[in-house]
Formats: C-alpha cells, sequence, structure tokens
C-alpha cells in the first residue's frame, strides 16, 4: 500500500485485552500476528505513514491513586492517561510473519510509523474494587464532545499534511476496540474529515473501517495465561501456554466497508448540518452551552455572535452554491486578518476548546482510612452545533486559501474571478471557465442582482 494512508484506532481499556493471534482477513497484505490488539496487525497490511489511537479520559479508573491526586488541569490529566496508554501499545514488540499469500517473506522488515495518543471525552459513573480501596469514578459531561473533539483533531492533521504536501489518500479505521457510543460517535467525525479531504484533494479519498472477531478462551486458566503480565505488559502472564493454544485458534480482522469519499459527500454533510443548526435554533446563539442550565455560556457574546454568523453564512452560501457571494465573503474576512483565513478560524477554535477546558473540574479525594477513593471529572460545557459549524467553515476557509494560492494571491480590494473559479473547482469539482467573464467576482454578483 501507499506510504500516505492514516490509520485511527478507537480504544477502550487495552488493560483488559487479552493476547491474540490476529490474522488480517482483507484488504491489506496478508499477515499474522500474535498481539493483545489488532492495531499492529494493521500497521504491518496497511503500512501507514501516520496511525492516531483515540482514547477516552474514563480511563482515568485505572491509573493508581497517586499519579493523578491533587491534578486539577485538564490537559495535565489527559497527559497522564496518555502516558499509560502509551505503556500499552505495544509496537516495538514485533510478532508478526507473513501469510501464505503474502509476498514478503521478511518479517523483521518493516517502518513503524508515528503513532500519536490523543486522549478524547467519555462518560462513566461506577465503582470498582482496586487492591484494598473502593473506587467511585464519575466522569460527566455531553457524549458527543466527543465527536467534536475528534473532528476538530482529523480536520487539523489533514489540512497540516496537506500543507506539506503530503495529503493522505487512505484512512483507515479500526473500530475492534472502542466502547459502542465512542466507537459511533468517532467513526461518524472520522468520516466527515475523510469527506472534507476528499473534497481537498481532487481525485477524492478511500475510507477502510476494519473490525475483528476476537477469541477468548473460555477456560479460565488459558483466560489467565492471556491475559498481559502485570510487570511487562506487552507479554502475556504464561507466554508459552497462551501461544501453544493460540496456534489453533486465530482472530480475523475483517474488512467491513471500503468507499471513495469526495465533493458530494461534504456537501451532503453541509446540508445535513444546516438542518440539524435551524432545528435547534436558538434566539441567543452560542457555542457553548452549560450542561446542567442549557444557558449559553459566552464570555464575548458580541464577539461570538459574529463568528457564529460568519461560520453558518459560509456553510449556506457553500451547500447552494453560491459561489461568488461565497468567495466574496470570504475575502473580506481574509482583508481583517494578519495570517491566512484558515489560520484565523484555527486561533478562533482554540479559543473555544480552551474555555470549554477551563470549565471541566477534576475533584480527587481520599476517606475512610484510605478504604474509599472519590474521582471525579465534570464537563460544565458541552459543544453547540454552531461549533461543528465553525468547525466546518474552517475547512473551506483552507479551500479558500488553496484557491488564492493557485490564482496568485489575494487582491487587496476585490476578488478576481479567478479565484472564485479555483474555489468552485476545489469545492464542487467543476470547470467553470468561460470567455466573456467580468474581471471580478463583484461584477458577477451584479450582474446576477
Amino acid at each position: 500500500m501507499g506510504n500516505n494512508a492514516l490509520l485511527v484506532a478507537v480504544w477502550g481499556d487495552p488493560s483488559s485485552w487479552v493476547l491474540n493471534k490476529y490474522k488480517v482477513e482483507s484488504g491489506g497484505a496478508d499477515y499474522e500476528c500474535f498481539n493483545f490488539s489488532p492495531l499492529i496487525p494493521l500497521i504491518r497490511s496497511e503500512n501507514p505513514s501516520k496511525v492516531v489511537i483515540y482514547a477516552p479520559d474514563t480511563l482515568v479508573e485505572k491509573l493508581y491513586y497517586c499519579r493523578i491526586e491533587g491534578v486539577k488541569e485538564y490537559d495535565k490529566l489527559a497527559g497522564i492517561i496518555r502516558s499509560w496508554v502509551e505503556e500499552h501499545i505495544c509496537a516495538d514488540t514485533d510478532t508478526c510473519k507473513p501469510g501464505k499469500t503474502s509476498k514478503d517473506n521478511n518479517s523483521t522488515k518493516w517502518r513503524k510509523p508515528s503513532i500519536d495518543v490523543v486522549i478524547v471525552p467519555g462518560v462513566i459513573n461506577k465503582t470498582i474494587r482496586k487492591d484494598k480501596s473502593l473506587v467511585e469514578v464519575k466522569v460527566e459531561g455531553e457524549a458527543r464532545d466527543l465527536y467534536n473533539i475528534v473532528l476538530h483533531d482529523m480536520i487539523k492533521r489533514i489540512i497540516e499534511a496537506d500543507k506539506q504536501g503530503n495529503s493522505y489518500n487512505t484512512i483507515i479505521i479500526d473500530t475492534s476496540t472502542g466502547i459502542n457510543y465512542m466507537t459511533q460517535l468517532a467513526l461518524q467525525a472520522i468520516r466527515d474529515a475523510a469527506a472534507i479531504l476528499g473534497t481537498i484533494k481532487d481525485d477524492g479519498v478511500i475510507l477502510k473501517v476494519y473490525n475483528s472477531s476476537p477469541v477468548i478462551p473460555a477456560d479460565r486458566n488459558l483466560r489467565n495465561a492471556c491475559t498481559r503480565d502485570k510487570r511487562a505488559k506487552c507479554k502475556a502472564a504464561d507466554e508459552d501456554k497462551c501461544r501453544s493454544h493460540l496456534e489453533n485458534h486465530e482472530a480475523k480482522i475483517h474488512l467491513i466497508s471500503e468507499e471513495k469519499l469526495g465533493k458530494q459527500n461534504f456537501l451532503t454533510a453541509l446540508d445535513t448540518l444546516m438542518k440539524t443548526i435551524d432545528t435547534n435554533k436558538r434566539k441567543n446563539p452560542t457555542m457553548l452551552v452549560d450542561t446542567s442550565t442549557q444557558q449559553a455560556q459566552n464570555t464575548q457574546q458580541n464577539k461570538t455572535n459574529d463568528i457564529i454568523k460568519d461560520a453558518v453564512l459560509i456553510i449556506q452560501l457553500a451547500r447552494l452554491g453560491l459561489l461568488p457571494i461565497l468567495t466574496y465573503k470570504l475575502h473580506e474576512q481574509h482583508k481583517n486578518t494578519n495570517t491566512t483565513l484558515h489560520e484565523t478560524y484555527e486561533n478562533e477554535i482554540n479559543t473555544i476548546i480552551n474555555e470549554w477546558k477551563e470549565n471541566i473540574t477534576i475533584t480527587t479525594n481520599k476517606n475512610n482510612n484510605n478504604k474509599n477513593i472519590n474521582i471525579e471529572i465534570a464537563r460544565k460545557l458541552k459543544f453547540e452545533d454552531t461549533f461543528t459549524a465553525l468547525l466546518y467553515a474552517w475547512a473551506i476557509s483552507y479551500m479558500y486559501d488553496k484557491a488564492t494560492i493557485k490564482s496568485g494571491g489575494a487582491s487587496s480590494s476585490l476578488p478576481t474571478l479567478e479565484l472564485a473559479l479555483e474555489l468552485g473547482e476545489i469545492l464542487y469539482g467543476i470547470n467553470l471557465n468561460c470567455s466573456k467573464q467580468p474581471e471580478t467576482v463583484l461584477g458577477v454578483i451584479q450582474y446576477q442582482a
């Protein structure tokens, strides 16, 4: 496979997984691997240039209390959880060998891609027993926040790769190991991001979704043998006994869907988003809402209203194909910035995400002679659909910046028709050139009026 594929895995709790013998059933190259997750077999099979793991902050329940005691900042807590997840990846332990149909007979010859772990918001309310303590864990907030955080991360990666001239041509998703609601929301966000990438690229993007059929030993002794060793997390508790059993019991990794996404998928997503925004319309538009009172949370109400108005208008113009007006509006926004337009949008998005994080409270305490431990993460705010609109406007602003470069640079006065034509080709894939055309977009608008 090509080296410009992005592999995304949605993870739950990796410490609970048992060693399996995985085999990729279809899709990439034929490999058989002993591992605790399908990730490494898929890396060997698909040969991606980048791997991203989305893991929930609910994994705080797996950390020893001393690692998180007194932590108040969400980014710091996420960093601790990220380190814990990284300990369970086991990418350096190569136990793969080519299958019968593989042309690669050298199982040790492979290049490990860069792997990023991104902590995303989850929800949980449970009590567990850890050592001699009773641990109550609560992570409260809006479940759909996960969709917006994943979509934001994916768009950022897509833009960065495209700016470097190494745009991904394939996005691969492993849905084998995630939590039910988390997998569904992440899959939706990744598919929407793939549609954005398929619009930026002239020839679209391939989206492949994998899922595995895990083999869990029914015998308790075998299960115990195949669980992770407490000291060496990348080995089974009884490696020899587990592998002997797994020689005749393999977990197949299935390619459950493969599709090509492009401009039409992007426009369909814009249409769906606008229908949602119209259905949930508020008298006072906002991007963040208090989860308990359902009231708008805006530290800069006037500025927020302007941002929402601009973002929603851009999406409406794009979905309706009103290219001259869309180009004019984006150009007017660009004139008021000192950077590229998509960087301006990105800065606004980062400000909103930081406000969301600042309103996350983290509580840790012990009582009853350390026998009872309470851990609570409470997200006071949730993202509105208008924030999703801002993410899409960010993507469109990047397309505008690409069109600006292709058309020879931005004009300080009026956008040229050449700029509009370049943007139209990116957004709609249609060459709109004609023999007689006004010199500026304003001329087209005036003519149409």
